[in-house]
């Protein structure tokens, strides 16, 4: 018997118990959806977060102080405006550094108060974050240098204190300072952004680090941003970076960490939470693969006369291993690609939530599908073996 015509039985036998065999493809469905979604789902997110860095650019070095080992939380040690002429020329790789500070405190405009963060940052922040400002500008670096008392607010804040008038030429006080209004920050619309409430850039007032650093009178500097020059060896401006802070600090410990040490991070992080979340999912094509099983034994018992006669007439063996075999990879195929099928609607649903694109690609689906395939033929060989095993003699007789 050939191919086509074990084919041709495996679908009839399918047929005539239709409800029996979609109840045992259900396993099947549910766990090649299941895979193929979290597959492609966990592929397109991580994809879009890797993107979104890498958008920040692939040469950006961030430098914060952290507690040493075993001390008090008062023996933090941070950088000051000293130390950022000798880091750049420690490691000349660098083409610029930006500076960060923060401060808690109330904002206010005419009568409208609001509690916000004042941070002092570079000038070239607004093009390394890509922000967006609109309306306004970003401060420029010789207002930087002269330390101007001008901001930029979040848009949240702008309609806290402003509402629907442009905020923009008018003035605020912070930290009891008057600040020029000279832009409005937009929030991020991107999808790390909207996971962590868009990092507050909304509520913030944004002015030059020399201008907030006079007002706290001290040149301690928060966190430092590096810019490397294009073809530098990130990871060697990296150990350049800490070997210098050794040096600068030694009773001081620091993170250095670029963009593309976060990328790398991220990517694996998320590869590992795909692959343990798909091979929990995978589960259920084990479950199903018992359910084959099981039905398959029922029908081999439901036939056994059929068998019988076949093999009464010439059958080989092989030929009745062979056709409940391939009766039982039919139906895992079967329910495989329906379960491909079905996968495109969570894949579709989640994609239209985090507003990133989603698409089943063609690897996993013949992972998954292969993987059904798989599960057929395991979980089918026995219940084939016992049909091919039965003495015709006997099947003939059984009622």
């Amino acid at each position: 018997m050939n191919l086509w015509e074990n084919l041709r039985l495996a679908w009839e036998a399918l047929m005539s118990n239709r409800l029996r065999a979609a109840l045992t493809m259900l396993g099947i469905i549910i766990g090649v959806g299941s895979v193929i979604a979290i597959i492609t789902i966990g592929r397109g997110t991580r994809a879009a977060v890797i993107s979104e860095i890498q958008g920040l650019g692939g040469n950006l070095i961030t430098i914060f102080p952290r507690q040493p080992t075993g001390s008090e939380r008062s023996r933090f040690e941070l950088l000051n405006e000293d130390d950022l002429d000798r880091l750049a020329l420690a490691v000349p790789e660098i083409r610029e550094i930006m500076t960060q500070d923060m401060l808690r405190t109330e904002v206010r405009h005419g009568s409208q108060r609001r509690n916000a963060d004042l941070v002092g940052l570079s000038a070239g922040y607004a093009e390394a974050y890509r922000m967006t400002i609109s309306p306004g500008r970003w401060f420029t670096r010789e207002e930087e240098a002269a330390g101007a008392r001008v901001a930029v607010i979040g848009s949240k804040l702008a309609e806290d204190l402003f509402g629907s008038e442009d905020p923009v030429g008018k003035a605020i006080y912070a930290a009891g300072y008057p600040f020029t209004v000279i832009g409005v920050v937009q929030p991020d619309t991107g999808l790390l952004a909207r996971a962590f409430g868009g990092f507050g850039l909304e509520q913030l007032v944004m002015a030059p680090g020399t201008a907030v650093r006079r007002i706290t009178g001290t040149k301690d500097i928060l966190s430092v941003d590096v810019v490397v020059e294009d073809g530098a060896d990130l990871n060697q401006v990296v150990e350049d970076i800490k070997a210098y802070l050794k040096a600068a600090h030694p009773n001081g410990e620091f993170m250095v960490v670029s963009t593309q040490q976060i990328t790398q991070a991220l990517s694996s992080v998320t590869g590992i939470l795909t692959g343990v979340i798909g091979a929990i999912a995978a589960i259920s094509l084990v479950v199903g693969g018992v359910g084959i099983m099981n039905i398959m034994l029922v029908s081999v018992t439901e036939r056994t006369r059929e068998i019988g006669v076949r093999k009464a007439i010439g059958a080989r063996r092989s030929d009745i291993l062979w056709q409940f075999l391939i009766e039982a990879v039919v139906i895992s195929v079967s329910g495989g690609l329906i379960g491909t099928a079905l996968a495109q609607v969570p894949v579709w649903l989640v994609g239209r939530a985090l507003d990133i694109p989603l698409s089943i690609t063609w690897d996993a689906v013949a992972l998954a599908v292969g993987f059904s395939v798989l599960v057929g033929v395991v979980f089918g060989v026995y219940p084939a073996s016992k049909a091919a095993s039965l003495d015709p003699i006997e099947a003939l007789r059984y009622e």
